[in-house]
């Protein structure tokens, strides 16, 4: 069962609402303050249809996919990257795709689908993968890291971490990643992604709770593609903060 939203839930009982009042207008006028409402029906249902077609966003609570993604950004999500669904019940109605390796895909986290999570897509179904020293292979290929530099590991409250940043080759995605030197090669594996799975894993190797500790995702959950960061609200915060 996927989790629905009070917004969701609320924004789709307007739809149908104005929608009734908007169709009756059309046969016998409606008085002042019922068509008033029907008014809006357009307007809510356009807003619907781009809400579970085109656009949602997201806030990015963890930075699990640091450098990539930071705490605080504001993802402009695409919902129907990988289908098209029905409100509230989430039910796919069309297939309009499957992520590749290397994408960033949000979903629903299988063990709490209350929580949408963020992570990058590491194997599809049918893929083996193997991670040893902290270096990925998939289906026999390597993914080649080079060292860019340094780099920091921030959380919420707590100190800044060094780490080593790092650019993967992760088929044919380039993108950076975070790794730790400090932490012992101790959560190495050697799987094969079963059929209607995904493996994802986060940027920020060793600080991102994600498939090497809960799992594969299910098809079913997910929700969708970022198409990019709209804005980062820590940094608008702290811009606030500064001017007043």
């Amino acid at each position: 069962m996927k989790f629905t939203s009070s917004f969701e839930i609320l924004l789709v009982a307007a739809v149908l609402f104005s929608g009734v009042l908007w169709f009756y207008h059309r046969f016998k006028p409606l008085k002042n303050h019922w068509k008033s409402i029907a008014s809006y029906f357009i307007v809510l249902l356009s807003v619907l249809l781009i809400r579970t077609l085109i656009f949602q966003p997201f806030h990015v609570v963890s930075g699990s996919l640091e450098p990539s993604v930071s705490i605080g950004d504001v993802l402009a999500v695409n919902p129907g990257a990988f289908g098209i669904h029905a409100p509230i019940s989430h039910q796919k109605l069309i297939n309009t795709g499957r992520p590749d390796v290397g994408d960033i895909a949000l979903f629903y986290f299988p063990d709490d689908p209350s929580q949408v999570y963020v992570k990058r897509v590491i194997g599809t179904p049918g893929d083996h993968i193997e991670y040893h020293n902290k270096i990925l292979t998939i289906n026999g290929q390597v993914a080649e890291q080079s060292v860019l530099g340094k780099g920091f590991d921030v959380e919420p409250n707590q100190p800044a971490i060094a780490v080593e940043k790092r650019l993967e080759n992760l088929a044919g995605t380039f993108h950076p990643i975070y790794v730790n030197p400090r932490i012992a090669f101790n959560d190495e594996f050697d799987i094969k992604v079963p059929a209607g799975h995904y493996f994802m894993m986060g940027d920020n190797r060793d600080d991102s709770d994600d498939s090497r500790r809960w799992g594969f995702v299910p098809e079913g959950n997910l929700i969708g593609r970022p198409y990019g960061k709209l804005v980062n609200w820590e940094k608008v915060k702290a811009w606030f903060k500064r001017s007043t």
